[in-house]
């Protein structure tokens, strides 16, 4: 069995308690050693990402002033999200290994504080990382422009990264914390709605940070912010949700099938164990008859003889 979807609409699911810690230390696969790897070498890609991301945006800034805005697009706001979270979620994993036995056994039942923080920090990671990549390849990517390595990292695979590692990992999902994503987006609104009133431009000096978000034509804006913001980030938690839900039951179906398959074995190997000693119990009572037959031929022998010896003398 799956999640149970109707339990997911608790409201002890809006908040970050979670009986089983291990799940946020593990992966669904297994392969403890393949899952260390890979909590490594991720963290260690992003952050040279996000660096020549920062280092190579003379090719998009007007000037060496507008270089520092760089901080100011939700594409590397997001991408500075995962690359933070990838390297937490490492940063705890060695941890937990070398100190936290417990976690990692799954004896210990309460969430650490540590991991409830890297759970915030993967819900609003993994939605908004989907969010960018569907945003920027639908409204902002011109073909005629073509496609740079840096672009190509933060706007795609970024995006393929958080859907390979959604069916890695074992870190659950809660459909209630859609709100944690949706806050992060009303921040950035909020915060391209105060740069544009105190006069801020973009890296080309543009009055405004995205085209699709100028505050100069604020009900556009306005209805942009909304359905993104309350619309698509909900429905694309739930995308994320469901992914997670197929890979639970995906897993859950392989255990119980490899669980079955070892019960027919336990009961094919008792039913060989059963027949051979069957067979030699036969195999005995068919020496034990073999036997008492002999001894009743040798009787009737030794009788007929002595019947015979009568015959003779008489």
């Amino acid at each position: 069995m799956g999640p149970n979807i109707k339990e997911e609409f608790q409201l002890k699911n809006f908040g970050l308690g979670h009986n089983n810690p291990k799940e946020f230390v593990s992966s669904q696969l297994g392969c403890p050693t393949f899952y260390i790897l890979w909590r490594i070498c991720w963290p260690l890609y992003h952050f040279g990402w996000i660096i020549a991301s920062g280092v190579l945006n003379f090719q998009w800034a007007s000037s060496e002033e507008n270089r520092v805005k760089w901080f100011i697009y939700l594409t590397n706001w997001t991408y500075f999200m995962l690359t933070v979270e990838t390297i937490v979620e490492a940063v705890i994993l060695i941890y937990v290994r070398l100190w936290r036995k417990d976690v990692v056994q799954g004896l210990n039942k309460d969430m650490p504080w540590y991991l409830k923080q890297l759970w915030i920090l993967y819900n609003i990671a993994t939605t908004a990382s989907f969010i960018v990549t569907a945003l920027y390849w639908s409204m902002i990517f011109k073909a005629s422009k073509g496609v740079n390595p840096v672009s190509l990292s933060v706007h795609g695979i970024n995006s393929v990264y958080v859907f390979l590692n959604l069916f890695i990992t074992a870190v659950p999902i809660r459909i209630l914390h859609f709100y944690q994503p949706v806050i992060y987006g009303i921040i950035y609104t909020v915060f391209t709605a105060i740069y544009h009133a105190v006069n801020g431009t973009n890296m080309r000096d543009q009055p405004y940070v995205y085209s699709v978000l100028n505050w100069d034509k604020p009900t556009k804006t306005i209805i942009m912010t909304i359905i993104s913001t309350f619309i698509a980030i909900p429905i694309m938690h739930l995308v994320v949700y469901l992914l997670y839900f197929i890979r639970v039951s995906v897993y859950h179906q392989c255990r119980n099938r490899k669980e079955q398959c070892k019960i027919e074995d336990q009961k094919e190997d008792g039913t060989h164990k059963n027949g051979y000693l069957k067979k030699s119990g036969d195999n005995n009572f068919d020496n034990g008859g073999y036997i008492e037959k002999s001894s009743m031929n040798g009787k009737v022998t030794e009788q007929n003889s002595e019947t015979n010896l009568i015959i003779d003398k008489f």
